[in-house]
Parts: C-alpha cells; sequence; structure tokens
C-alpha cells in the first residue's frame, strides 16, 4: 500500500501544480490526461496490442538465447569470455542508432520489433545468467564432482536451480526494459503500436494524448515487472537460508 500512497501523493500534488499555474502548458494535470486517455481509447486499444505481443515475443526470444548461452560459457569454461565479450560489445550499441537499421534491414514486421526489444533487454538476463551459474555451493559441487556427474548433469541440477534466484533478478529488470525497446522499435517504423501513437500524438501537438501513452508505458513497464516478480514467488518456493540452516542442524 505504501507505493501506492506515494505515486497517488505525486499525482495529488501535480494536480494542484498546474492548478495553480506552477507547470508549463506541456504538463498538463493527470485529470487532463485521463481525459485524453478516455477521448482516444479505441485508439489506444488498437495500438495496444502489437506493442505487448513484440515486447512478450523479444522478453522470450531473449530469455532463451541469453540462458542458452550462459550455461554454454558455464559448461565450456574456454567460451565465457567470447560470449561475454560479444555480448558487451553488442550492449554497448546506441539502441537508437540501430534501430532504424535493422528496421531498414528486416523490415517494420512485429519479428523486427521483437529483435529489437530483445535487444533491450538481454543483457541483465544475461549477467543474472552468469552470476547464477556461478553461485553453486561447494559441498554440492564437491559430491557432483565425486559422483562423476557430467557437465549436463551439473548444469541441469545443480547449476540451473542455484541460479534461478540470480535468473529472476535479471528477468525482472529485464521485462520493463523489452517494452521500452518495443516502443523504440515502433518510432522507427510501424503500422501499429504505442510508439506509433505517441508519435502521432507528438507530432501533432496533441499534448494530453502524448501524455497518456507514456503513463500507460510506464504502467505496462510496472506491471510485467510485478507478473515476473509473482512468477519467481510461484517458481523460487523454498527459502534457500533455512534449507541449508535444517541441513546444519541434521
Amino acid at each position: 500500500m505504501l507505493p501506492l500512497a506515494a505515486a497517488l501523493g505525486c499525482f495529488a500534488i501535480w494536480e494542484l501544480a498546474q492548478r495553480a499555474g506552477l507547470l508549463p502548458v506541456t504538463v498538463p494535470a493527470p485529470t487532463m490526461i485521463l481525459r485524453g486517455a478516455a477521448a482516444s481509447s479505441r485508439a489506444l486499444l488498437f495500438h495496444l496490442g502489437p506493442t505487448i505481443a513484440a515486447a512478450a515475443l523479444g522478453y522470450g526470444l531473449a530469455a532463451c538465447t541469453t540462458v542458452v548461452l550462459a550455461g554454454l560459457a558455464t559448461m565450456l569454461p574456454r567460451v565465457a569470455p567470447g560470449v561475454l565479450g560479444v555480448c558487451i560489445v553488442l550492449h554497448s550499441i546506441p539502441l537508437i542508432a540501430l534501430t532504424p537499421l535493422l528496421v531498414l534491414w528486416l523490415g517494420p514486421e512485429l519479428m523486427t520489433r521483437a529483435i529489437i526489444a530483445g535487444f533491450a533487454c538481454f543483457f541483465p538476463i544475461l549477467i543474472g545468467a552468469l552470476q547464477g551459474f556461478k553461485a553453486i555451493d561447494p559441498s554440492a559441487s564437491e559430491l557432483f564432482h565425486v559422483i562423476s556427474a557430467t557437465p549436463l548433469q551439473r548444469f541441469r541440477l545443480l547449476a540451473f536451480p542455484s541460479a534461478l534466484p540470480f535468473l529472476f533478478s535479471g528477468f525482472k529488470i529485464a521485462a520493463p526494459a523489452a517494452l521500452l525497446g518495443t516502443i523504440v522499435a515502433e518510432w522507427a517504423g510501424a503500422s501499429r503500436g504505442l510508439g506509433l501513437f505517441m508519435l502521432h500524438a507528438l507530432f501533432a501537438f496533441q499534448i494530453e494524448q502524448v501524455w497518456a501513452s507514456i503513463l500507460i508505458s510506464s504502467l505496462l513497464a510496472v506491471m510485467a515487472y510485478g507478473l515476473v516478480a509473482l512468477l519467481e514467488r510461484v517458481v523460487i518456493y523454498w527459502d534457500a537460508r533455512a534449507a541449508v540452516a535444517e541441513l546444519e542442524d541434521a
């Protein structure tokens, strides 16, 4: 309840500041934004679906690809520096510069926007996966060595379960980034999407619609983070520290 109360308090201060004339005309009051969103509700719903679809597809592609790469780097340590180096180079390329090139090469299709969303969110997942796969309990690692477990068995039965908290940390950071990457891709070229709606409203100087699209994008990003956090509670249902303490007591 505390974050919700803080958000409502910020909106109330925003409303009062606009009514008192303390804000420029380009920053409308929240009630004006709500009226603008209600007036454009059909257009917003029309553009919302492709944005969510592209972000979800790009997020899934990034998650699967980076987990596989991190797994290979864990099972084959000699590959790890090359994988990390290439990913750092890709992450260092400004997305705002890469997006128009990808749209020109691949076309303004849904898959293109999904690829751009994947570029926007893959790096936090990769770092979380690499750190998680290395966070293995030494005693468990020694046990797997004693029973002559294969690298695939070590990864599937030891490294992957141990890495889940680190993986979900990366997943939570990457979820909002996938949505924002999709919006940037829609700025470069799309037939439908929330970013396209935002761009048209900006060029038409429809300030309320611009702010409505901004707030909806922020709300979707928060919801994406919350869904991943909820999934984390379902998947990681054990308390690792309590389990270790129980084993030590035994």
